[in-house]
């Protein structure tokens, strides 16, 4: 009787201590945030929707709000091209990736912030439930839907929106991008950064992403003191599919 109650001990234990860790690294709600650990990392960037409204008029790259369903692929279609020569802030930034009405966009509570070293940390909540589509637009068919979904099924599951937090340096030359992640951070867990070899794939990722937008070029592109200063093209417009 007594090796019973070891066991069922050691089990109870062990499910706590599971749960507890998962907690800690920003898997499960509620416990997460009572931990400190579900809420992103606040880099101190403040803004709201005039700084969106501003990069918008900034970018001159005229969005049109697509209010039908069409395949992920679809969700985003980019016509026309002209020059920008432009510096956006990094409150800019934020608002623009935050307030995003597209349907598949991947993040929310942004806030991006550029060093006076030209150092970049990101901070986001990951929406996991846009994950497939996100990686379905990006991936132009090679993956549906469906399959892409099946592979997240076991993440859904946990009914969380992780905190993510990226720290890196970056700059653009003849739409040639120069990166090197220094840190990437899903909840409390640290990405082993040389295990994966991030800076390549990163620029693999943005190469595939650039070559889907149509107009876009790089000529110069530079991150500091809060700033970043773009000189190239642009699409001339943005058609997207809006999240309801």
């Amino acid at each position: 009787m007594k090796i019973i109650q070891f066991f069922l001990s050691l089990f109870f234990f062990i499910v706590v201590g599971i749960i507890l860790i998962l907690g800690y690294l920003g898997f499960i709600p509620f416990l997460s945030d009572f931990m400190g650990t579900g809420q992103t990392r606040n880099l101190g960037i403040k803004y709201n929707q005039q700084e969106y409204q501003t990069f918008i008029n900034k970018a001159q790259t005229e969005i049109i709000e697509l209010k039908k369903t069409v395949s992920p692929d679809e969700s985003i279609i980019y016509d026309g091209k002209k020059d920008l020569n432009e510096s956006f802030s990094q409150e800019e930034i934020s608002a623009r990736l935050n307030y995003s009405k597209w349907k598949y966009m991947p993040v929310n509570n942004v806030q991006v912030r550029i060093n006076n070293n030209g150092v970049i940390e990101f901070s986001a909540n990951l929406l996991v439930n846009r994950l497939p589509g996100f990686i379905a637009r990006e991936s132009m068919g090679k993956y549906t839907l469906i399959n892409i979904a099946k592979g997240f099924a076991f993440i859904n599951q946990l009914k969380t929106n992780p905190p993510i937090y990226i720290k890196f340096t970056a700059s653009l030359s003849n739409n040639i991008l120069n990166i090197n992640v220094q840190k990437i951070e899903i909840g409390k867990f640290n990405l082993p950064l040389a295990r994966f070899g991030t800076d390549q794939i990163v620029t693999i990722v943005f190469n595939n992403v650039v070559s889907k937008i149509s107009g876009f070029y790089g000529k110069t592109v530079i991150f500091s003191k809060g700033q970043m200063i773009f000189q190239g093209t642009v699409p001339e417009k943005e058609l997207v599919e809006v999240a309801f």
